[in-house]
């Protein structure tokens, strides 16, 4: 592009300064509000699959079931099928895939009870480093936890129904694997309050796998389920699974391994739609925008018509006003959601690790968390980039091509009609 157009372009815009500034404060706050909405669902998405993948379920189960369909919130003892695993074959597979990190579950169901009153409870067994894990997700004290044996962690709501607190003692008939009931004295270490992801476990308590396997009666040398993690919190990759499908394989035992979305297939779905949901929000305000955007740049460019008039009777063509014009409103787009996306990455910079904290219990509920996380990713700048520098280039040129048709005294002087 020559000098003399790119001087052009930066006198039009600071030469017509309300029409810049209207242009570029439409395009700020749109793809402003666009960014924060993105980013709190990129937010509250991460918060759910790293609860979900850390502490519920684990990002793979390795298991032996005759039902290849499981729910780790229902804890059926009967449709888990023990198999043969010590420390050699976890040894062997952090052999083969190193970034992960390998823990016991065991999970049955039991009554309970206390005094005069009996529930019914799902009970997961966790080595102590899952239950450190489950600590961050509940906001417990590590004195809350029940790190030894005979002690239980339950929820807020299954202890309302037994009537019992902290420190007192639980009769547990349980489940075990020899189809026959086995009975424990349990104390309580801690109440959990239900909130955010914590919702979903309002009848689960927690022990350690000691306790766990003494209660179901299971073998040393077995397991019924395995939870796999990446030590560094990612996602487990599909070239990494492939290599712990490929080494479950050779050791012969039908052992299989799912993903969190087939182990907790409700929490995948909530995942999903609010997933589904953002995408359709910003759909919504995306249309709303464009429409301001395009009516916006249209009446500046129509009240513009005496200056492509002077363009055209000095020798321009209808191509290279074109190419202008279009360039100038690029560069005020392209400003504007830069700009948008700065004060985007200030505020998040601002705003504590953990997030916002929501006061409402119901809005907790609803999102699933305590904690409002705004994240925003480099992708997501591209994209409100393309989406407001395509939608600015297209409102540009179709608004010229409306006056295309005129003459150049017909745009330079209004008031002149053709007979």
């Amino acid at each position: 592009m020559k000098k003399e157009h790119i001087k052009y372009i930066v006198r039009n815009i600071t030469r017509k300064k309300k029409q810049t500034f209207f242009t570029v404060l439409t395009i700020f706050v749109s793809s402003f509000i666009i960014l924060v909405n993105i980013a709190m669902n990129n937010g509250i998405r991460l918060n759910l699959k790293e609860g979900i993948n850390q502490a519920i379920s684990g990002q793979l189960t390795i298991y032996q079931s005759e039902n290849p369909q499981m729910n780790i919130l229902e804890s059926r003892l009967q449709d888990q099928i023990p198999f043969e695993w010590d420390n050699k074959a976890t040894e062997d597979l952090l052999n083969v895939v190193d970034d992960i990190q390998i823990s016991k579950r065991i999970r049955f169901g039991s009554l309970v009870s206390y005094n005069e009153e009996t529930s019914y409870l799902n009970i997961h067994a966790l080595e102590k480093t899952h239950l450190l894990r489950m600590a961050d997700l509940l906001h417990l004290n590590k004195d809350q936890l029940p790190l030894s044996n005979n002690t239980i962690l339950l929820s807020e709501s299954l202890a309302n129904d037994l009537n019992c607190g902290v420190g007192d003692t639980l009769l547990l008939v349980a489940d075990n694997i020899n189809d026959y009931m086995s009975d424990e004295i349990a104390l309580v270490s801690g109440i959990f309050e239900e909130k955010g992801l914590a919702t979903m476990l309002n009848y689960v308590g927690f022990v350690v796998y000691g306790f766990g396997q003494d209660i179901v009666q299971l073998n040393k040398n077995e397991d019924v389920e395995l939870i796999i993690n990446s030590t560094a919190k990612k996602e487990v990759t599909e070239k990494e699974i492939a290599k712990i499908e490929q080494y479950l394989h050779s050791l012969d035992q039908n052992i299989s391994i799912a993903s969190w979305e087939k182990t907790v297939p409700l929490l995948f779905k909530i995942v999903d739609v609010w997933k589904g949901g953002g995408y359709i929000t910003q759909v919504l305000f995306i249309i709303f925008s464009m429409v301001i955007l395009v009516n916006l740049i249209s009446l500046i460019i129509h009240s513009r018509r005496k200056e492509f008039g002077t363009l055209l009777a000095t020798g321009f063509s209808w191509q290279r006003i074109t190419i202008l014009i279009c360039t100038e409103y690029m560069l005020l787009a392209i400003f504007s959601v830069f700009s948008a996306y700065i004060l985007t990455l200030i505020i998040i910079t601002i705003l504590p690790d953990t997030g916002i904290y929501i006061a409402s219990k119901d809005m907790q509920t609803a999102l699933m968390t305590e904690y409002l996380r705004l994240v925003v990713f480099f992708k997501n700048f591209i994209y409100t980039m393309l989406l407001f520098g395509l939608t600015t280039f297209f409102s540009s040129y179709l608004s010229i091509a409306r006056v295309k048709h005129l003459l150049p005294v017909q745009l330079i002087n209004t008031n002149y009609f053709v007979k």
